[in-house]
């Protein structure tokens, strides 16, 4: 065959030589890969050389002495000397032999009276039907089964033997009953996961579950305290101990809310489970919403400063408030409460520094603004390979660099840029709108140098 890198003849002198086996590189392969010539499908002979060639290549002899079709099945040999059937199409796509692959009934069928025989089972009924049909089987013992080959094939044995049958279970279920003091009053075994009914120690009717005493339950829901009525009366009993009041009757769980009143009046709306746990009075404990709030006014009055925020936020959220020197500020009670202080701009000055940085390899950006000459900051981000220098203005009036900072953040907003990571760190896609309203803010502090290509910071160790 010839093994041109491109066919110089026509189609039609380039297939009569298909007989000859002087087909050209090029119309081989595509008779190959797609089962027919350049111009409408392969005849007969040129189908049937294509499937001896495929043959051939995989090791196999064609035991066929003429061409039954495509998609005829045709007798092969494979190379280990199995005679089985296939259609020619099937082989193209890659079907080999079913009994290499284990996947032939005849071989399977073999396979499992063999293993029966090894381990000394017998076999009451004859025939194959399935690797996932049942089969009726005697083990050494004389116990009849039924079991699939699937499974036996798979090791899985004679459950009487092995004391996993109905009989065994319910034999240990009423040995553990008696040997714990209590009583079987269920006639007949019902299952490992149904309920049987039993009398305890203490004389209590209750309902265990065999598969719940082999993981460790015990056999008695009131004995363990666990009963809705047993719960009912622990907790009325907790909250009578405890000087407190129920304002409501009935047991609806532990985890449903009660109304309660604390010995001092205040209501309280708990579960009973909390309530078995340790809560209590949120008023009485100073963590209810209005001492927190109470708390935070006290603690920015003696800071010398006042809450200018109209109403409570949170712990947790900042709150607009006016220090002593007359700064706006906007401290976090928790911090205050931690003793942070409220004021930043009295604690390390005003923001005057607004820089854009990026990292060299992950192509990101952190834009942010920073105190006094901002060389501290910057140091820290260069250190965790934000080296390439995009803006970094300084000496900005007071106010400016926050205000630069809101308005990319709230531009980044609008044009639903999500962040990477924290809130400025943004994509490197993202720097063409981040020195657009940067700029514009700052219009009046750039210089020419500020304006020219990124430079790269030094790296900091």
């Amino acid at each position: 065959m010839m093994n041109n890198a491109r066919c110089r003849e026509t189609d039609d002198e380039c297939s009569s030589k298909l007989a000859t086996k002087e087909l050209c590189y090029v119309h081989y392969k595509r008779l190959r890969r797609t089962g027919s010539t350049v111009r409408g499908r392969a005849t007969p002979s040129e189908a049937a050389r294509i499937f001896v060639d495929l043959l051939d290549e995989a090791g196999y002899v064609n035991l066929e002495e003429c061409w039954l079709g495509t998609k005829e099945k045709h007798r092969v040999l494979c190379p280990q000397n199995h005679s089985w059937c296939v259609e020619p199409e099937s082989f193209r796509r890659g079907r080999r032999c079913r009994i290499c692959a284990r996947t032939d009934p005849e071989a399977s069928h073999l396979a499992f009276n063999s293993a029966v025989r090894e381990a000394g089972w017998t076999r009451n009924d004859a025939g194959w039907k399935g690797a996932k049909s049942s089969y009726r089987l005697t083990c050494a013992e004389g116990h009849l089964i039924e079991k699939t080959a699937d499974a036996f094939m798979q090791g899985t044995r004679c459950r009487i033997c092995s004391g996993n049958d109905s009989e065994a279970a319910w034999n240990k279920f009423q040995h553990y009953i008696k040997m714990h003091g209590a009583q079987v009053m269920t006639l007949s075994w019902l299952g490992s996961a149904s309920p049987h009914h039993c009398i305890c120690s203490a004389g209590h009717d209750c309902y265990p579950r065999p598969s719940a005493l082999h993981h460790g339950q015990g056999i008695c829901r009131i004995c363990a305290g666990q009963d809705p009525e047993t719960a009912h009366r622990s907790f009325n009993a907790l909250v009578a101990e405890e000087g407190w009041v129920r304002r409501d009757t009935g047991w609806r769980g532990s985890n449903k809310r009660y109304l309660l009143s604390c010995p001092q009046g205040h209501e309280a709306d708990k579960t009973a489970s909390m309530f078995i746990q340790g809560a209590r009075c949120a008023v009485c404990s100073g963590c209810s919403t209005e001492a927190a709030r109470d708390r935070f006014y006290a603690d920015v009055k003696r800071l010398g400063g006042s809450v200018t925020e109209g109403s409570w936020l949170g712990s947790d959220a900042p709150h607009n408030c006016i220090c002593k020197e007359g700064h706006a500020c906007r401290p976090r009670p928790a911090d205050i409460n931690q003793g942070q202080g409220m004021c930043w701009t009295c604690r390390w000055g005003f923001f005057s520094v607004f820089y854009v940085l990026g990292h060299k390899e992950n192509y990101t950006l952190k834009f942010g603004v920073t105190s006094r000459d901002g060389r501290t900051r910057i140091k820290d981000h260069t250190r965790h390979g934000y080296t390439v220098q995009h803006r970094i203005v300084s000496e900005l009036p007071e106010g400016l660099a926050k205000q630069t900072e809101d308005a990319v953040r709230a531009a980044l907003k609008d044009a639903r840029e999500l962040p990477v990571k924290g809130r400025e760190f943004f994509d490197i896609s993202c720097l063409a709108l981040i020195l657009d309203v940067a700029d514009r803010y700052l219009e009046d502090y750039l210089t020419a140098d500020l304006m020219q290509s990124p430079s790269l910071l030094p790296a900091s160790r």
